[in-house]
């Protein structure tokens, strides 16, 4: 959010998954039973980091509060009284932080394949809305940066960890985990999103 390669760091990537059919399985039968991610859903933790080296290193957490609403085809996520979110790290020796305010509502096509496991994806260049994020700088020197629209970014290809490309998820009742870990470039990313179940 404060430059492409900042942006770069908390990417995500696609993961290819390449099936092997059968000539002689049985037709599956439909399963009626809809993925266990359907429904309304509150972050409450964040985790994301990268790591090239003792001198490249990043970490972002924060962002508590947003309302996530899954269903078939889309997703939407209602940023409306979220936290900040906040970023440490160092690059070329030299340490930075910054936090992140987000507002609006955006609208995301989704695509899941599990039922209470499995991969979940979000399409970029299918999100729609009036969601935007401001960044500040606070370290190594302080600097409010202009609103953008997070909506706009994610048309144009720009990676949000909010929205990984692809994850793996497991959830039950109350809980949903949707995870990425992959290297890219030299890099490690992690990223981890918890959220509880709405009532």
């Amino acid at each position: 959010m404060l430059s492409s390669r900042t942006r770069l760091i908390f990417g995500s990537i696609a993961i290819v998954v390449t099936g092997i059919t059968c000539l002689s399985a049985a037709p599956a039968k439909a399963n009626s039973k809809p993925p266990c991610t359907f429904g309304t859903w509150t972050l409450v933790h964040k985790a994301t980091s990268s790591r090239s080296s003792a001198d490249d290193w990043a970490k972002r957490s924060g962002v508590t509060g947003v309302k996530v609403t899954i269903g078939k085809h889309y997703a939407s996520f209602s940023f409306e009284g979220s936290t900040r979110e906040y970023a440490t790290g160092l690059m070329n020796g030299e340490e930075y932080s910054w936090n992140a305010i987000y507002r609006g509502r955006l609208k995301i096509r989704v695509k899941i394949d599990g039922l209470s496991k499995g991969l979940i994806s979000f399409s970029g260049k299918s999100a729609s809305g009036n969601a935007t994020f401001q960044s500040v700088s606070t370290s190594p020197e302080r600097r409010t940066n202009p609103v953008r629209s997070l909506v706009d970014d994610l048309r144009k290809g720009q990676p949000e960890s909010m929205t990984p490309s692809t994850g793996r998820f497991a959830c039950s009742k109350k809980q949903l985990v949707i995870r990425e870990n992959y290297n890219m470039l030299g890099n490690k990313f992690s990223n981890t999103l918890t959220m509880r179940r709405v009532p």
